[in-house]
């Protein structure tokens, strides 16, 4: 389940849902009855995955427009390895 986090996303949307699967995973070992606000934390977190991924959907669309002007600079230059790394991050 951890892997399917790192994805091409923002890092700080990547380490909000690894600190939720470990925050989760604590909580559901606890107690009988902390069962029930584990599952409130999932169903919170579940939603916190969806307006991180609805923002980063933005951001890749906002990058996407970069990415037209940056391919003109990435030709002309002779060493764009760096450049690429800062597009497709």
């Amino acid at each position: 389940m951890l892997f399917t986090l790192i994805v091409p996303l923002p890092t700080r949307v990547c380490h909000l849902h690894i600190l939720g699967t470990l925050k989760r995973g604590s909580s559901m070992r606890r107690t009988r009855r902390s069962r029930r606000d584990a599952r409130r934390f999932r169903n919170s977190r579940e939603q916190t995955r969806r307006d991180d991924l609805s923002t980063a959907a933005a951001t890749l669309t906002e990058e996407s427009t970069k990415r037209q002007s940056m391919r003109e600079v990435r030709r002309r230059s002779v060493r764009n390895s760096t450049e690429i790394v800062e597009v497709f991050l």
